[in-house]
């Protein structure tokens, strides 16, 4: 599927901006996680019948729907593990 790279592009491209948006507002260690981790994610479920009213859509928007929620569920996935990293405090 073609659409499959630009929604991993975007998988690994939003929590950065987002933590750097964060950490440049100056929020906490938990604040800056909550922006990445939410710039990341989409709710692409929601969309999905919306997807479905497309006129002629039926067999393909449905699977770029579906295939963006396996990319954003598995990026979730690392984000958990990821984010909590990149928030945390150097040692001295």
């Amino acid at each position: 599927m073609t659409a499959a790279p630009i929604y991993l592009a975007y998988a690994v491209v939003a929590p950065m901006l987002g933590w750097m948006v964060a950490r440049a507002s100056g929020l906490d260690a938990g604040g800056t996680r909550a922006v990445a981790f939410s710039a990341a994610t989409r709710n692409s479920l929601v969309i999905l019948p919306l997807a479905f009213a497309v006129p002629g859509g039926v067999p393909l928007v449905p699977a770029v729907v579906v295939t963006q929620t396996v990319i954003e569920l598995a990026s979730e996935l690392v984000y958990v593990r990821w984010i909590p990293r990149l928030s945390a405090k150097p040692a001295a």
